[in-house]
């Protein structure tokens, strides 16, 4: 990783605190203290983990890829997204995606 991405790696773990460690005294986690119900946290995925970002809103051609490959950096704070760091433009973008093991899994599940 480089060091553009500190500032990305410091919010993400404050983001990972306030769902997940407990108040010692009250047994919630801060954000179950905020807003009384505990948090959702499925979507969780590793720092620095291999994405793929899906572009939409441009037209395609018949062989150019539907994704572009990037690494996790965090998580939106405005919305319901991660933050995604875009290999082949260099830009960091607000999205969702999908991870190649999950879509692997679904994969299966549609064979099934």
């Amino acid at each position: 990783m480089s060091h553009l991405f500190w500032v990305e790696a410091i919010n993400t773990t404050c983001y990972y605190s306030n769902r997940l460690y407990c108040h010692p005294m009250m047994q919630k986690t801060s954000s179950e203290l905020l807003n009384g119900r505990k948090p959702n946290i499925p979507y969780f995925r590793v720092f620095g983990c291999k994405c793929y970002r899906l572009k939409k809103g441009t037209r395609l051609t018949k062989f150019e890829k539907k994704c572009d490959e990037g690494l996790l950096l965090g998580y939106s704070t405005t919305s319901k997204a991660y933050r995604v760091w875009n290999l082949a433009s260099g830009t960091l973008k607000r999205c969702m995606i999908l991870s190649l093991m999950k879509l692997m899994a679904l994969k299966r599940k549609m064979k099934i």
